[in-house]
Formats: C-alpha cells, sequence, structure tokens
C-alpha cells in the first residue's frame, strides 16, 4: 500500500507499507518530520490538500 499527502504549494510525502495501518502510521510521522522541518526553518506551514491511499 502507498499513501501521498500533498499541500496546497505542491509539496508531497509519501509512504508505503504491507498494511493500511502501516501507512498510515509512516504518512503521520512524515508529515510530522515535514512540518517540523518547516517550522525550524521559519517557512509558513500551507493547507493540506489530499491525502491519498493506494491499495497495490
Amino acid at each position: 500500500m502507498k499513501s501521498k499527502y500533498e499541500n496546497s504549494t505542491g509539496q508531497a510525502c509519501v509512504a508505503v507499507g504491507e498494511t493500511e495501518e502501516e501507512v498510515t502510521k509512516r504518512i503521520k510521522e512524515a508529515i510530522e518530520f515535514h512540518l517540523e522541518g518547516l517550522r525550524k526553518d521559519g517557512e509558513p506551514i500551507p493547507v493540506p490538500s489530499r491525502v491519498t491511499l493506494v491499495s497495490v
């Protein structure tokens, strides 16, 4: 499974895992890491636009 998060500026985070639970956990961690980096750099926090979950 794969999940992709995109925000209003076109930035994206992607997570991959064996189960929906694993992918959900990983995408949350990826988003938190991304937001932490933006805050550290003094960048504005963009508005989320969508999260997509794909089962392959």
